[in-house]
């Protein structure tokens, strides 16, 4: 076996944009820049190509490696320069440390710790950007379908968010999003609410629901279920038809019905889909059907009238005609 030794400096290269202006021509790589000496036992230093093994691990000594890298680096007067990729996810901010072997040798020790460098720690989970220019982060990208700022939670359960923003001003935001080039703001999509608001919303331009071109406050196109509407008072109500069937009231039950109430959730009229109105009833069984303290009624054939209070006498006028009306002599 022949003992070597590698006197070395190892550079994570994090690639951050510091200040505006600054532009990469190509994509930055994710690899890491190692430099280092290779000497002989004796101190001597060694010329040629050698295989290097690189290994990844979580601890000072002992476990398994998280990640390898071969390479065959060439030596140049002990001198040598490569890069090792290894798979960035496991740059999370945990401690880490890199082990090498070179040729059939032994792994060296000991491993050496990777140490950020000052500004990447920046970038350490649960780092904080703190200053007071008006923006201290500017993320920006100019790929055609590219996303400047992207937040994950990738826990599988629990509330957690991708985002959060968060303004302590009474006048602030805690999101502004805008779009001074093309029609949308802020596009929401999920499996089962697109967005989810808990408080007022306010929005001082006309809602299009199915219609991308709402031409009035509310604009729906598509159909309506309510459980309870409410007007203001002294707002008029206008309800519009595009044919001849203005209105279509149904319900599952097959008795479809379309009630006017008083204040008390008292009837004040039925219509019912049998052709037949009620004012005063709830149940009307001819085209008009009134009742009240003179009970009237209207039938579909002919005429019928019907006057007085139920239960205590009344007069029924069924079909009658009248050809004539005479003065009545003085």
């Amino acid at each position: 076996m022949v003992n070597r030794k590698i006197l070395l400096c190892v550079t994570v290269i994090t690639m951050l944009t510091l200040s505006a202006g600054v532009a990469w021509a190509d994509e930055v790589t994710s690899a890491i820049n190692y430099q280092g000496r290779l000497a002989d036992s004796t101190g001597g230093p060694l010329s040629g190509t050698y295989t290097m093994t690189f290994r990844l691990y979580e601890a000072a000594t002992g476990g398994t490696a998280l990640d390898t890298d071969i390479q065959d680096v060439v030596v140049t007067d002990g001198l040598f320069n490569t890069k090792i990729d290894f798979d960035q996810s496991y740059f999370d901010g945990r401690a880490l440390w890199l082990g090498v072997k070179v040729g059939a040798d032994s792994e060296m020790t000991p491993r050496q710790e990777f140490r950020s460098v000052p500004y990447a720690l920046s970038l350490v989970p649960g780092a904080k950007i703190m200053g007071a220019a008006q923006w201290n982060l500017n993320v920006e990208t100019t790929h055609a379908s590219g996303r400047a700022l992207r937040g994950e939670a990738s826990a599988a359960s629990g509330t957690n968010y991708g985002v959060v923003g968060v303004s302590r001003s009474p006048d602030g935001y805690g999101g502004y999003f805008y779009n001074d080039e093309g029609d949308i703001g802020v596009y929401g999509s999920g499996g089962k609410y697109a967005g989810y608001f808990d408080g007022k919303v306010y929005v001082s331009d006309n809602v299009g629901i199915g219609t991308t071109s709402p031409g009035e406050t509310l604009d729906v196109n598509g159909s309506i279920d309510w459980t309870n509407m409410k007007w203001d008072p002294g707002e008029n109500i206008e309800l519009r038809g595009a044919g001849e069937h203005s209105f279509d009231f149904a319900d599952g039950d097959g008795n479809d019905r379309w009630s006017v109430y008083d204040p008390t959730h008292g009837h004040i009229l039925v219509v019912k889909n049998n052709d037949s109105v009620g004012i005063g009833t709830t149940n009307p069984n001819h085209n008009l059907h009134v009742l009240g303290p003179g009970v009237t009624s209207w039938a579909s054939s002919g005429w019928q009238a019907e006057f007085g209070e139920s239960g205590k006498g009344r007069v029924v006028i069924h079909e009658f005609q009248i050809s004539r009306f005479y003065d009545q002599p003085t």
